[in-house]
């Protein structure tokens, strides 16, 4: 009988345990309305984020491109490619050509052209 009861009280204490502990993770609820106006559903959200206020911090790694030297001038980037050693490539659509430059973004070659 001793046993049956302890496992009785542990049981429950873990369930009681596991609803305090999930009961702390409640999602934030939303609190827009959705109206309809002439037959249109609209979704109107509120002024405040339901998140709060959202911070960015951007660090630049890299910066490709300059006025100055034709070699890093880009007219439309059309996709961009890093190899294994990480040189990188950048198609540029308009000038019809590939621009290598190397892992540190120093200008290597043009690969194609017009024509």
């Amino acid at each position: 009988m001793k046993t049956t009861s302890k496992i009785v009280s542990i049981v429950l204490f873990l369930t009681v345990f596991v609803l305090i502990i999930s009961s702390g993770n409640q999602k934030p609820e939303w609190k827009g309305k959705i109206e309809t106006e002439d037959g249109v559903k609209v979704i109107k959200n509120p002024s405040e984020s339901l998140f709060g206020e959202i911070e960015f911090e951007i660090e630049v790694d890299l910066v490709l491109g300059s006025e100055k030297d034709e070699n890093y001038m880009f007219y439309r980037v059309w996709d961009i490619a890093v190899n294994d050693r990480g040189d990188i490539y950048v198609l540029d659509s308009r000038k019809y050509r590939i621009q290598k430059y190397d892992k540190d973004g120093r200008y290597l070659q043009t690969i194609g052209r017009q024509g």
